[in-house]
């Protein structure tokens, strides 16, 4: 009765047990059999065939080896089909031990009696039978015998057989028993009431024998419940027997069973006993199947462990803390678990919020988040921050806990600095942790000596920082999307957001003071989170409609202060009439507020940083250059030495900081994310002002989209214009370059929608950008000193080539964005329009390549409002070739007398430090503009040459308003560009090349044109009129030249020849005509320039110009000059009297001479 025993071992030993009884057994059986079946060959081998019937019949009537098992395994309980019978508890150690031996001693049984039937006739018998069975094996027996005459022989064997087999069996019967007093019971079933005392014993790994706990440590012996049990019984009965037999755990047991184990604890391990007791509790119910009360039982153990949990990290009185602790129990017990330090089950947190979220929830987890951010706030890239991070996910995975942390110390006051959201609210230390770009120690830390580092080196760096900073955001994108995700916390962390948007907002002007508002580092934290937070509905996998997008949000929500910014086409006041006429909007979508708040985060963020970084760039170029300067006079000089070591230092600790930045700013996983954003920014422009798909032209835009702010336009195209000068690849690479390419084409002939010329200026440098190379135009372009040669997936910038909407509205656009740059509207608009006219020039120089863009210019030429358009065009062509010939020749005359001062070693020995630095300043400066003026005078040069060889645009320059002006310039870069200054400048400079001033190339084109002019009689008349520049003589000097240098071939240097000869004799023609008209009366005159008018015109001012003078106003400054109002072509009223009058008295003075007009 004592073998089995109550199950009082941990799984661990169940297990063990189990495992070693298995063997024990496979052994055995092996044996058993191999014995059975030598016994049986050498029984039947030359016996007769009567005993080999005797031997059948005797095999049959007793048990075999296989029955002996199964009895053996049912009698010691070892096997149970059903799990919760298979513990290693249900035999005890002795008892097992028992049971091995006595299946160990069955062989020997079999051994013995098979030796003794051996010795006697060769048959056996396998163990000692029942009476019963031994009478009928006898009696047949006797049967077999009488037929051979053998009967009396074999009954004295057969008896003395049995009782040999009787004293042998006897005698291992005394050798096997442990406790001979009590044979082996047969086990009986388990008890369900003895089931669930098992199961709390093993949950809680328990034990009511002190033996038990004595052998295993991780078994907690519970006198103090045993003899609660022990009462129970006693009162329950009288009966001893049952007092002392009957002890089964119940439900009712589980508090006092809690209470004594957790005295028994330490404070510090508490924690982990519960965890632990909750996984066994786990395994044990996945284990339980059609047992109600079991379960309830679990059910009850479960409340019980996460009640008790509760109580220990709510501080309760019941538990007293390691001396030393600082912490609070919460901090110093669960964080370990939530910084995947232990594991934890996750039903196991869930279980614990759900049982106090209506109360002392607080008291659990505040002091977790105070552990958390206080250390945060020591932290760096150079730390393990990912554990107590990981803690901070694991928390905001539950709603209720999410609350918590939004309302954890994260009030922004209007009082509140910038600087202290980072240290005093809980979310400002989370994304102020990096300290990446806030300390330059940690800088320093990855990138020392950074002028030393190679390419491969500083990649490598790049990578293990970018590592770490992935690892970072991962986390901090994780916490803040659930925070994002719940609704109990979602509102409180967009104010949050706005309230640091707003205190920050002195960070959307052009210069502000960096030290007076949150960090870069902080802010490029913060924009990383938010725009892969708006992937759910930028993504091109998402299926959110662009209508969840409302653009109201600019004028009435609340969470961003839209009021100072510049909108694309409103004005304040129709911002105030709007809202005045329109009920407020309050109810937008999670998308829209996210998509708003992550553009104004980037609008003071991202792009601000980006900005920085091209400073620090242009200053490092300085710095080098200054210490270049210094290197060779430093030896020997103290002074200089002096000053080389610390442009040296500071250079170092500036180049430092600036590999740092690039390691965040361009990381590549993140510039991707922005970009998808604002792939999708542009693909919502498009969709909000064409909603219905009607194409170009669009129609008159509404107040939603003239409310929008302007930046989010031009941060758009700025941050494209940084990839792609710093890192070309990843825009090549990204998949919105075709919804970048669309929303170019759509805003950029539209000034209706974007009235800035300014802004549309930057879409044509960022299409410039988006092209493929043009005969290595772009790499001449002050921009390109970043970017990698070639292209490193050409295919990518093809996409505007193949572009359906570029090819039909692309010049067009082009064109009329050349006219409007004029006036931007801001200081400094003059040197502005130059840097946009280039990029437009070379687009066209690209796009005429292209015959389907060739046709659509052609379209656009045989309408009417495309013939004035192209007007304008040529004419500030016309206006830019003359102004950027004189600039060029001005500053390559001054960098010539810097440069010859310089020769004069004593001039230069007596000049004082301070004039010295004033002139070389001045220098640089003129040669930055000489280089600037040199591109674009033969961009544009290039570009004039383009629009004269194709005939349909070669006629619009043919107008009588427009081929003055183009035979005056032509003539001018002819007289200019062979004059002897220029000759001298192109020689005696010291390189002109660099300036891109190319005389030779310019006048090879400028007689190119003269070519495609000069087969046209209304051209060879303008340069007769050119008073100024045409000279004949001049001009032949100048055929001879280009003959002697072989500039242009002689055919057309021939044509050339002519049209001078031709202009030649119809200037004289003209001064002949004027001679004979005399004097011309003052009222046929034009009122600017007062020359003879031919066919005068009113202005709205009164005054009669003559037509072509009037045009010429109106294509420079369509302003009338008398009156300064509005002048368009429209405006101007013939004077038919006065042109009758005038042409009466021009035939009244030729005929007197014998001539007509």
């Amino acid at each position: 009765e004592e073998d089995v025993v109550q199950d009082e071992s941990m799984s661990g030993n169940m297990l063990e047990e189990e495992a070693g009884l298995s063997w024990n057994w496979f052994a055995i059986t092996v044996v058993l059999g191999l014995i059975v079946a030598f016994l049986f060959l050498r029984s039947r081998k030359g016996s007769t065939p009567a005993l080999r019937a005797t031997s059948d019949v005797r095999s049959i009537a007793a048990p075999s080896t296989e029955e002996l098992r199964r009895k053996r395994l049912e009698r010691f309980s070892v096997v149970n089909t059903n799990e919760d019978e298979r513990s290693s508890d249900d035999l005890t150690s002795d008892s097992v031990q028992n049971s091995v031996k006595q299946i160990q001693t069955e062989p020997n049984q079999i051994k013995n009696s098979s030796r003794l039937l051996n010795l006697s006739s060769g048959s056996s018998v396998s163990t000692p039978a029942p009476v019963a069975t031994q009478q009928n094996s006898t009696t047949t027996l006797r049967k077999s015998t009488e037929k051979e005459n053998k009967i009396d022989h074999d009954s004295k064997r057969q008896d003395f057989i049995l009782k040999t087999q009787k004293a042998s069996d006897e005698k291992n019967q005394k050798t096997q028993q442990v406790t001979p007093t009590k044979p082996a019971p047969v086990a009986t079933p388990i008890t369900n009431e003895e089931r669930i005392s098992r199961t709390i014993c093993r949950i809680f790994s328990i034990t009511l024998h002190q033996e038990t706990a004595a052998k295993n440590s991780k078994v907690y012996y519970i006198p103090g419940v045993k003899s609660e049990i022990t009462n129970q019984s006693n009162s329950s009965t009288s009966s001893e027997s049952s007092a002392t037999s009957d002890q089964f755990l119940t439900a009712s047991n589980l508090d006092s069973i809690l209470l004594e184990v957790l005295n028994q604890i330490p404070m510090r391990d508490t924690f982990t006993y519960l965890v632990e007791c909750f996984d066994r509790l786990q395994s044990e119910e996945s284990r339980v199947k059609d047992n109600n009360d079991l379960i309830k039982t679990i059910q009850a153990a479960k409340r019980c462990i996460i009640t008790y949990t509760g109580l220990i990290l709510q501080d309760s009185p019941l538990w007293k803390p390691d001396a030393g602790a600082n912490q609070a129990p919460a901090a110093l017990l669960i964080t370990p678990y939530l910084e995947d330090s232990f594991p934890l089950d996750p039903s196991f947190m869930k279980l614990l919020v759900d049982h106090f979220k209506d109360n002392g929830l607080d008291t659990i987890f505040e002091p977790v988040l105070v552990y958390i951010r206080d250390k945060i706030a020591s932290m760096s890239l150079m730390d393990s921050f990912v554990g107590v991070l990981s803690a901070l996910v694991k928390i905001t995975s539950f709603s209720e806990l999410c609350e918590m942390v939004a309302n954890f110390h994260n009030e922004i006051s209007a009082d509140t600095l910038p600087k202290q959201i980072e240290s005093r609210t809980f979310l400002g230390r989370l994304f102020t942790f990096s300290r990446f770009l806030n300390t330059p120690v940690v800088a320093n830390s990855f990138f020392p000596r950074p002028m030393t580092l190679t390419i491969n080196e500083a990649e490598n760096r790049f990578a293990s920082v970018r590592v770490m900073l992935q690892n970072y955001h991962n986390l901090l994108f994780a916490t803040m999307n659930n925070l994002l995700k719940s609704r109990s916390s979602r509102d409180k962390v967009f104010e949050w957001i706005s309230s640091t948007l707003k205190a920050n907002k002195i960070r959307s002007r052009m210069h502000f003071d960096r030290t007076s508002t949150s960090t870069d580092g902080f802010f490029l934290n913060l924009c990383h989170t938010l725009v892969k937070h708006c992937d759910f509905f930028t993504s091109t996998k998402s299926s959110a409609p662009l209508s969840d997008i409302n653009p109201l949000f600019c004028i009435f929500s609340p969470l961003v202060d839209f009021s100072a910014e510049t909108r694309i086409s409103a004005t304040s006041a129709d911002i105030a009439t709007y809202t005045a006429n329109n009920s407020a909007v309050t109810n937008f979508t999670v998308s829209c507020s996210s998509f708003f708040l992550t553009h104004y985060a980037l609008h003071i963020g991202v792009l601000k940083v980006c900005g920085l970084f091209k400073e620090y760039h242009q200053v490092a170029a300085q710095l080098q250059e200054q210490a270049r300067s210094l290197e060779s006079s430093r030896h020997g000089n103290f002074m200089a030495e002096r000053v080389y070591q610390e442009i040296t230092k500071r250079l170092d600790s500036l180049m430092s900081f600036q590999l740092a930045m690039e390691a965040q700013l361009l990381n590549p996983p993140f510039i991707d994310a922005v970009l998808d954003f604002y792939g999708f920014t542009a693909k919502w422009l498009v969709w909000l002002v064409d909603k219905e798909r009607k194409g170009l032209p669009l129609s008159e835009p509404d107040m939603q989209f003239k409310s929008l702010p302007e930046f989010i336009i031009e941060d758009m195209i700025d941050f494209g214009l940084f990839v792609l000068t710093c890192k070309s690849e990843l825009m090549a690479n990204s998949i919105n370059v075709d919804e970048f390419i669309g929303f170019l084409v759509v805003f950029l002939g539209s000034d209706k929608h974007v009235n800035n010329p300014y802004l549309r200026g930057k879409m044509v440098e960022l299409m410039f950008e988006l092209t493929p190379d043009a005969e290595g135009a772009k790499h001449t372009h002050r921009r390109r000193s970043h970017r990698p040669s070639g292209m490193v997936n050409l295919a990518a910038f093809r996409q505007i080539d193949n572009n359906v909407l570029a090819q039909k509205h692309l010049i067009p656009a082009l064109i009329k964005l050349y006219v409007d740059i004029e006036k931007t509207g801001r200081h400094g608009q003059f040197y502005e329009k130059l840097p946009v006219r280039r990029y437009i020039a070379l687009l066209l120089k690209h796009l005429f390549g292209l015959p389907l863009f060739v046709k659509s210019l052609s379209e656009y030429m045989n309408t009417d409002k495309g013939k004035e358009g192209f007007m304008y065009f040529i004419n500030m062509i016309v206006n830019d070739s003359t102004f950027l010939l004189d600039e060029v020749i001005m500053k390559l005359n001054e960098i010539y007398k810097t440069e010859n001062e310089m020769r004069d070693v004593q001039a230069m020995a007596a000049m004082n430090e301070a004039a010295r630095r004033t002139r070389d300043d001045q220098h640089r400066q003129n040669e930055r503009q000489a280089v600037t003026f040199g591109v674009l005078a033969n961009e544009t040069l290039f570009l004039l040459k383009y629009l004269t060889e194709m005939p349909d645009t070669r006629e619009q320059f043919l107008h009588k308003e427009m081929i003055d002006r183009i035979a005056i310039m032509l003539d001018y870069y002819m007289s200019e560009l062979s004059s002897e200054k220029s000759i001298e400048l192109s020689t005696k400079i010291l390189d002109p090349s660099k300036y891109h001033f190319t005389p030779k190339e310019w006048l090879r084109t400028i007689v190119e044109i003269y070519y495609y002019f000069g087969h046209h009689k209304e051209f060879i008349q303008a340069i007769a009129r050119d008073g100024r520049s045409f000279k004949y003589d001049r001009f032949k000097d100048i055929v001879k030249s280009l003959r002697q240098l072989n500039l242009v071939g002689e055919k057309i240097l021939e044509f050339f020849e002519k049209v001078i000869e031709e202009a030649e004799q119809c200037r004289k023609e003209v001064e002949e005509m004027d001679e004979e008209l005399g004097e011309v009366p003052e009222e046929y005159l034009d009122g600017i320039t007062y020359e003879t008018m031919s066919d005068p015109v009113f202005l709205p001012s009164g005054k009669v110009v003559d037509r072509s003078t009037a045009a010429r106003q109106i294509l420079s400054d369509p302003i009338d000059p008398f009156s300064r109002q509005p002048l368009s072509m429209d405006a101007l009223k013939d004077n038919v009297e006065l042109r009758e009058q005038i042409e009466k008295w021009k035939n009244s003075k030729l005929k007197g001479k014998g001539k007509v007009q």
